[in-house]
């Protein structure tokens, strides 16, 4: 190496080292050759914002190449000055972020430079000097096309390898779902608002769901991107905002959804509903433009300059639940009447002997007046239609919630020299919710309440250009969102034990100050209620995620070498968190209860409960999240066809930690058995009754104590590893150090014309920014916080144990060896300029996950378990609760998340892409793909005993064969051409007409079971699953409204079978598809030169197709092995019916 490249190499290094959110600038490179083709050496190239005048300037090297590094998305003008040649000018480059841009080979004409030559380029820029996957949403298309709820993420459907989940994304500003981008769990994606995090918990959502007025583009990195670009595994999506320019421009709009414009829901029709409340209102405005002091500051208008908008939407949201509550009569105790869906009567029985009280009615004396009113605590049944229910609710409420939202957002850019370059964003959006149904409020039957987020983003960028072939930026970003539920005196009082006259107490009541009544659930009723709380509740949370970067570019001749880092640090708080704080019963039916009566509210009338859980205390979910990664790469054009890129990214795993520690772990390897505690054990006293018995000492107790541990004689928490124990990492999971992340592609332009491109590339990608739930979950374990469960015992009776512990169940256990998330991306594909302004993409787009988080109950007993000899309780004759002999006794369930999952990902992409040119813009996507694994979760359950291809192993649930999307925008032709009249141009000219076409396969449909009897068929184990005999798939032809598939295949299994596994819950049918059409028409009437007022009328699923999405899939079987359900098969849900949204606009 010589001396120069020792000091090149030592100055990139010093700057990887010391450099301090992601980058979003460009390259833009380019040849400039004579007439005959030859390189011209040492000519002028200056490259200009066509907007803001900001202008930068570069020479071509040997070879008449030049590049630009480190540029913002914008749209551009080059201007080319050789001596000998006329001035060539090229306007109408539009660089996104993140793009290496070709603008090809600019050929001088020969001539004086007082002779200009001006271009405008047109058709879309063929990608010949990067590889990766990336696609764009540009201005146009955001102001064109429609989504109801103006959310970007939505549009995000119109690009390939892009599938959407059901719906039109978000209704309101708020919280917006990311969706699956080649086959990548959505937790491993990546949102950057300029550059700034914008899903600080690591979720596939954003907090920071940004206006469609206030966004210039949204680009999206797929796939197989550079080693420029990380931090996440799976896509980057990026959205810009909107920078002022030379001129003063502003906008003010008013977006209003009302329900007397719309269709209504098929199944609304269907049981005589009318039309629900949906009303929505959109009003904003935006102002940009230039910051100067005539004959002072900025007289050029091309230093400073501003952008506001804000956006205001005052709106309530409906909202439709159905639930069955116990009726007048079962509140009394009469189940005369109570059915199971298929109307035959559930026999209640008297849990004292087991057989059905007389006229299946329980006496009033047998019913215990606190649980009375703690099912009273729901409203009363008021729809009674079972012909319409199918047996499957009793009660619909119809309500909405003000939703009130609030948005503001300032940019400015300020460019004090040629030397100098930098921006300011700030952003502020506050969303209210008041009513029942909003979120959080796991009361939605019936308890208000408030729920207020805020999500403040702020992000600054600098860049420094020492010369112009040396670019320094540097990126700082901070992200907060807070969260602050309340509910009113008033309301709290339907949930607190003394308002209401409920004296069931509870062990720790320090852990509820408010005196909730306790939680409840109903198992065994379809669609039963369930009283419960957040475990935060009442919350007051916080996320706060501080981002920064730096990148140093250096062009040396064909080389354009890039080097510099990123840092994260995020911090999330939860405080006094603790589910089960006031104390849950589970009344829910089992055969496994010796008390259960076979029926849960009759369960609840008797007292007699299947569980009771209480938490021991509430602690503070506090994970911090930090990502360390660095990079150096080059793109080296080695000759005029072919661009190489290569790169590496080097990730340093720093695993999360909990705040001040508050986090525990289990530890196989510091379990001992002989030191776990005992459980009493159940057992009968001379007088027969039922008590429980020290296995110890014999001495016995209440029945109470039965399943508790006898104090004193172990260690309840023995295998339990505190965060901070020596020897054990803080996070309880061992870095791997740094890692390295190579990558490389090419392009190749075979002809050397720009108007084809080969591109490909493969790369290694990890997900160095787990969810902070993966280390907040942590601090819910003993013996920081443990959840005891006492079985099968009575209301009255079960405080007789307070103070004594019982086996308790881990929130999660993490592997301490984890690898990191890791994807291997892999594309080839060619783009070709096709004519018509139109380029033709077609490639193959691939990856295979590696170590993907799964959850697997490692304290789950063995199949078979629960039918053993010693395993019965010998004072019922039935099983004992699976405490008493789980593989790590003393401890409840142990899931445990470790690292060893996988999936793959296939697809073929085709596009079509037509930038706007005489008066059309549109775009075509295909997508024909597969995507496979074992869950879609970060932490999706697999099997403990079965082998997981054959119990998880399927099409992951957001695998579409097919995707067609299409859109377009349209300037419709004037009427005036045919007739100059001055009432036909004002009412037929100057409309445009854009549209938004989706068609896309079902989704992978798995059948669940459900037996009426409660009977356990396996004693253990993964438990079963239904069985399928045949081909569940139906020929079109033969699909109805009841049934969809073929509800014949499925059968009850038999005691001891295992059933079909992943074949019949992960893929037994496909779902059904979308057939959808978005239209929207514009007219816009000019009212004086630069100003414009337009009408809009939007339209969704215009046609009003009634598109199902839901089908019934659970398979409920009686004892006799007769299939009950009657909605088995039935469609069950649909996409909305046609909505409309009407709209005014002023612009100027």
């Amino acid at each position: 190496m010589t001396g120069r490249g020792i000091r090149w190499a030592g100055w990139l290094s010093v700057v990887a080292g010391l450099a301090l959110a992601q980058t979003t600038t460009g390259i833009i490179t380019g040849r400039v050759v004579d007439p005959q083709g030859h390189a011209v050496p040492a000519a002028e190239v200056w490259l200009t914002q066509e907007l803001t005048g900001v202008r930068r300037t570069t020479t071509t090297d040997a070879t008449g190449d030049f590049v630009f590094p480190s540029v913002p998305p914008g749209r551009y003008s080059i201007t080319v000055n050789a001596q000998g040649f006329k001035r060539l000018e090229k306007k109408g480059y539009a660089l996104t972020a993140f793009e290496r841009l070709s603008v090809g080979t600019l050929t001088l004409e020969l001539g004086s430079l007082t002779e200009s030559i001006t271009v405008t380029a047109e058709a879309p820029p063929i990608q010949t000097a990067s590889q990766e996957r990336s696609a764009v949403l540009n201005d146009r298309q955001m102001s064109y096309l429609s989504t109801p709820g103006r959310d970007f993420m939505n549009l995000l459907k119109l690009l390939p390898g892009v599938t959407y989940p059901d719906g039109y994304g978000a209704q309101t500003l708020g919280t917006s779902s990311a969706p699956v981008i080649h086959g990548v769990r959505t937790d491993y994606v990546a949102i950057n608002l300029d550059g700034v995090v914008a899903n600080n918990r690591g979720l596939g959502t954003t907090e920071n769901m940004v206006n469609l007025d206030a966004i210039a583009e949204v680009k999206v990195l797929l796939g197989n991107y550079q080693a420029e670009y990380g931090k996440n595994a799976g896509a980057i999506i990026n959205v810009s905002t909107k920078s002022g320019t030379m001129e003063f421009h502003g906008a003010g709009y008013w977006y209003k959804r009302h329900e007397m414009w719309n269709a209504n829901n098929f199944f609304n029709n269907r049981a005589g509903v009318p039309r629900p409340r949906y009303r929505y209102n959109t009003l904003g405005y935006n102002l940009g433009g230039p910051v100067y002091w005539p004959g002072r500051f900025n007289q050029n208008r091309d230093k400073l300059f501003f952008f506001w908008s804000q956006e205001i939407q005052p709106n309530t949201t409906p909202s439709v639940r159905n639930y069955t509550f116990p009726t007048e009569e079962e509140r009394r105790g009469d189940f005369s009447n109570s059915r199971e869906p298929n109307n035959a009567l559930i026999i209640v029985r008297d849990p004292l002997n087991g057989q059905p009280f007389p006229g299946n009615i329980v006496p009033p004396a047998r019913i215990h007046p606190d649980t009375q009113k703690l099912l009273s605590v729901f409203p009363l049944p008021n729809f009674f239609d079972r012909n319409i229910s199918r047996g499957n609710y009793n009660y619909i409420v119809s309500d909405t919630v003000d939703r009130p939202a609030r948005q503001e957002i300032l940019r400015l850019d300020y460019n004090p020299s040629p030397k100098w370059r930098m921006y300011f964003r700030g952003m502020n959006m506050n969303v209210k919710q008041r009513g029942v149904a909003v979120t959080a409020n796991s009361n939605q039957w019936g308890i208000r309440q408030s729920y207020d987020t805020t999500n403040p983003n702020v992000g600054l960028n600098v860049t420094y250009l020492p010369s112009a072939t040396l670019v320094n930026e540097l990126a700082l970003g901070l992200s907060r969102w807070t969260e602050i539920q309340e509910i009113s005196p008033s309301e709290l009082a339907k949930l607190q034990r003394d308002k209401l006259g409920i004296r069931l107490g509870q062990k720790y009541p320090q852990n509820n100050p408010l005196n909730l009544i306790p939680a409840a659930s109903f198992g065994g009723v379809t669609g039963a209620a369930s009283i419960g709380y957040d475990g935060r509740f009442p919350m007051d949370n916080y996320v706060n995620a501080f981002s920064i970067s730096d990148g140093l570019t250096k062009v040396a001749g064909p080389h354009t070498i890039k080097a510099g880092f990123y840092w994260e640090l995020a911090e999330y708080l939860q405080p006094h968190h603790g589910s089960n704080f006031a104390g849950n019963f589970n009344f829910g039916r089992t055969t496994s209860n010796p008390f259960d009566s076979n029926h849960p509210y009759a369960n609840a009338l008797l007292g007699y409960f299947q569980t009771y859980t209480e938490v021991t205390a509430r602690v503070n979910y506090q994970p911090i999240n930090k990502v360390l990664e660095w990079y150096v790469q080059d793109s080296w054009k080695m000759n005029r066809k072919l661009t190489l890129d290569y790169g590496m990214r080097f990730t340093y795993d720093i695993p999360p930690y909990q705040k001040k520690n508050v986090a525990a772990n289990f530890d196989a390897a510091r379990y001992d058995r002989s030191k776990a505690p005992v459980l009493f054990f159940p057992a009968r006293d001379a007088r027969n009754t039922r008590v429980a018995r020290d296995p110890l000492t014999g001495e016995l107790f209440p029945a109470a104590y039965i399943g508790l541990f006898v104090p004193g004689s172990g260690d309840p928490y023995i295998g339990t590893v505190r965060a901070g124990t020596p020897g054990y990492p803080r996070g309880f999971v061992y870095s791997n150090g740094v890692l390295f992340a190579p990558r490389f592609g090419f392009a190749f332009d075979p002809f050397g014309d720009g108007k084809t491109a080969i591109r490909a590339g493969a790369g290694i990608f990890y997900n160095a920014r787990p969810r902070s739930g993966q280390m907040g979950d942590m601090s819910f374990n003993p013996p920081l916080q443990a959840q005891p469960v006492q079985y099968y015992g009575h209301v009255d009776t079960f405080l007789t144990a307070a103070g004594l512990l019982a086996p308790s169940s881990f929130n999660r256990v993490i592997e301490a060896h984890a690898k990191v998330v890791t994807l291997y991306q892999m594309s080839f594909g060619i783009q070709r300029d096709i004519g018509f302004n139109t380029v033709l993409d077609v490639a193959y787009a691939g990856n295979m996950g590696r170590h993907l988080g799964q959850t697997r109950g490692i304290n789950n007993v063995p199949y078979g378990a629960r039918f053993l000899p010693e395993n019965t309780d010998p004072t019922t004759n039935t099983p004992l609760p699976d405490n008493f002999f789980r593989p790590y006794y003393g401890f409840a369930g142990l899931p445990y998340l470790e690292f060893a999952g996988t999936s793959s990902y296939h697809s073929l992409q085709t596009q079509a892409k037509r930038n706007f040119s005489k008066g059309l813009q549109f775009g075509i996507a295909w997508t024909w793909s597969k995507a496979m694994n074992y869950g879609d979760s970060y932490d999706a359950g697999v099997a403990s005993y079965n082998s997981w291809r054959y119990w998880n192993y399927g099409p992951a649930g957001y695998d579409r064969t097919h995707t067609l999307t299409g859109n377009w925008v349209w300037d419709l032709p004037k009427a005036s051409r045919l007739w100059d009249n001055a009432v036909v141009k004002w009412a037929f000219d100057n409309w445009q007409f854009s549209g938004i076409c989706a068609f896309v396969s079902g989704a992978p449909q798995g059948v669940s079971l459900s037996l009426a009897d409660g009977a356990d068929l396996t004693g253990g184990g993964d438990g079963t699953t239904v069985v399928m005999t045949g081909r569940a798939i139906l020929p079109k032809s033969e699909r109805t409204f009841s049934r969809f598939f073929n509800t014949s295949v499925f059968a009850r299994p038999a005691k001891g079978e295992r059933g079909s596994g992943a074949a019949a819950t992960r893929y037994a049918f496909r779902g059904p598809g979308t057939n959808n059409w978005d239209l929207t028409f514009f007219k816009n009437i000019p009212l004086k030169e630069r100003v414009n007022f337009q009408f809009r009328w939007e339209m969704y699923n215009a046609f009003n197709h009634t598109q199902f999405s839901g089908v019934d899939t659970t398979a409920r079987f009686d004892a006799q092995g007769r299939q009950i359900n009657t909605r088995f098969g039935e469609l069950t849900s649909a996409r909305s019916a046609r909505i409309q949204q009407l709209a005014l606009r002023i612009s100027f």
